[in-house]
């Protein structure tokens, strides 16, 4: 009796389809969702990301109170380590991260004549997300990724050449994308992959006792590439457009 369930579970297993045999392991950030974990660095810049006009709760050197901050427009440099953990079966699969790092911000605008910057140096930052895996179908993903990102620190502001120093500044950063890859496997371990699709994001600044403002368009592409050089390390650059512009880059290793 044993014998035969042996068997017949041995053959089952033979004969069962291996749908993903052949997907990447977990090292890679974006393309693939496997059972196990990842340690990764990411380098971000965003050269421009543009935020709403916003009135003036309280005056800033020679602007007045109730005054409205125009043309305003976010730079920042992002640090962020990765850690995440995956569990794949089939078709399917599912990621958690948390990203723990720095981020620093810079605000230009103006209100009326008189220039505005805002300056906020390195700040800790914590956040994470989730990643989700629809479908694997030879070679070619279909995956959606949700994430959130806090940081706070003191800001500079400098009105007209006179700097205010010393305002607390929170940030919020969010974002949703629903995204397509597809495997090249040009060497044993070695994969190239290539994947673009939609972004939803925006930020939300907290000037405390001045402003409040929030990113203009949250609707976006993306687009990027991973290659892995082996089959614990990879590397990839991304970048994001229309309703900001950045570029990020960096690495991942898995176990």
């Amino acid at each position: 009796m044993y014998r035969r369930l042996l068997a017949c579970i041995t053959v089952s297993a033979l004969s069962a389809p291996a749908v993903a045999s052949d997907q990447k392991p977990s090292n890679f950030r974006r393309t693939s969702i496997a059972t196990g974990g990842s340690l990764g660095l990411d380098f971000s810049h965003v050269f421009e990301q543009k935020l709403d006009d916003e009135r003036l709760d309280s005056a800033l050197g020679s602007i007045p109170a109730g005054s409205i901050a125009t043309n305003l427009d976010m730079e920042t440099n992002e640090v962020l380590t990765r850690f995440a953990a995956g569990w794949s079966e089939g078709e399917t699969g599912i990621e958690v991260y948390l990203q723990i790092g720095a981020v620093e911000a810079k605000i230009t605008g103006a209100s009326g004549a008189t220039s505005l910057v805002i300056d906020r140096g390195w700040a800790f930052a914590i956040g994470g997300g989730a990643r989700y895996r629809f479908l694997y179908v030879n070679g070619f993903s279909l995956f959606t990724d949700v994430s959130g990102r806090w940081s706070e620190a003191t800001a500079d502001i400098t009105v007209g050449g006179t700097t205010q120093p010393g305002v607390k500044m929170e940030m919020w950063q969010w974002e949703g994308s629903l995204y397509a890859s597809y495997d090249i496997k040009l060497d044993e371990g070695f994969v190239i992959a290539p994947y673009g699709g939609l972004l939803l994001s925006g930020s939300y600044v907290d000037l405390k006792g001045v402003f409040r403002t929030d990113q203009r368009d949250v609707f976006g592409v993306l687009g990027g590439v991973e290659v892995g050089i082996n089959e614990r390390v990879t590397l990839y650059a991304e970048g994001r457009f229309v309703n900001q512009t950045t570029v990020t880059v960096g690495l991942a290793i898995g176990f």
